[in-house]
Order: C-alpha cells, then structure tokens, then sequence
C-alpha cells in the first residue's frame, strides 16, 4: 500500500540549498480550509489537480488567489489560508535558509508573505515543467523531474554568507 505522503532529498548540489521534495497524493482533510502558520522558509508548492491552488490573504479587501501550476511561496510573518473543501495531489520544495536566491535570484525579503506563480520568474519552463509533471507516471519520476528542473536553474554562488550557511 502506498503511503499519502512521500519524501525525498534531493543529491548534491540541490541538496545544499533545499531541504527535501514532498508529495501527497489526495490530500484532503477534513475541514473545507487550513490556516498555514507563519515561517521563515521559503517553497515551491505545485498543485497536480484539476482545480487551482486558491490562498486567502487575511488582508482586508484582498480577494482569494487562485494559481494553476507551480508557486512560489515566500517567507510568512502572518498566516495564510489554502482551500482545502477538494481533494489535492500536492508536490512541494522546502528550501534551506538563503537556498531560493541561488534558484530564483530573489531573497526572502522580495518575497516576503507573497505567493507567486513560478512562471512570473521561469517563463514558459515553468510551464513546461508543469506539464511534465502532471504527464510523469510515478511519484519517484516527479521527483527527478523536478531535481533535474531545479538543478538546470541553479545559480550557485561561491559568496553565500557563513551565517546563511550555519542557519
């Protein structure tokens, strides 16, 4: 029986900017939303269903976000709110501290309590990726095509400070 939820860590050199891939397969608690506590990584979460990714920023007046394919979830120092009323197949990338700048070019302050679609910042490769995701038979042929995605994006610098490293 396969588990919901699959783990992955990513090999040399992602692995020194990313934490770990994760997959859930049919998420769907129980309750129709899911605050999301505030945290100072930042992640690329990818909805593999049919249905738009939607967050709620508790912003007055701000409206739902609705994002299909991959996004990029910045640092929070509030909660946010995902839709959880159906059922969701959800692929996501936890980064280490200071790990998305070698990946995106963007620090945890230009992202901070935003969620973004990747394609604003890849163009038609997060598209691309997207569509290969959603094609790929397997968890385990998502995961490298995900690694492989990330690791052709890479920027590493050489630069990177020893406090970020130590985090």
């Amino acid at each position: 029986m396969n588990t919901p939820l699959q783990i992955y860590t990513p090999a040399e050199p992602l692995s020194a900017y990313i934490e770990m891939f994760w997959y859930w397969e049919g998420y769907h608690p129980p309750h129709p939303a899911e605050r999301i506590l505030p945290s100072g990584t930042m992640e690329i979460t990818i909805s593999l269903s049919d249905t738009p990714f939607r967050v709620y920023d508790e912003t007055p007046g701000r409206t739902p976000t609705d994002i299909v394919g991959p996004m990029v979830v910045g640092p929070h120092s509030r909660h946010f709110i995902i839709e959880t009323a159906q059922p969701m197949s959800l692929l996501s990338v936890w980064f280490k501290a200071g790990g998305a700048l070698a990946l995106f070019g963007l620090g945890g302050h230009e992202m901070h309590n935003t969620h973004l679609p990747l394609n604003l910042l890849w163009g038609s490769q997060a598209d691309k990726l997207y569509d290969d995701l959603m094609k790929a038979p397997t968890t385990r042929a998502r995961f490298r095509i995900l690694e492989a995605a990330l690791t052709a994006h890479l920027h590493r610098s050489d630069h990177q400070h020893s406090a970020v490293q130590h985090a």
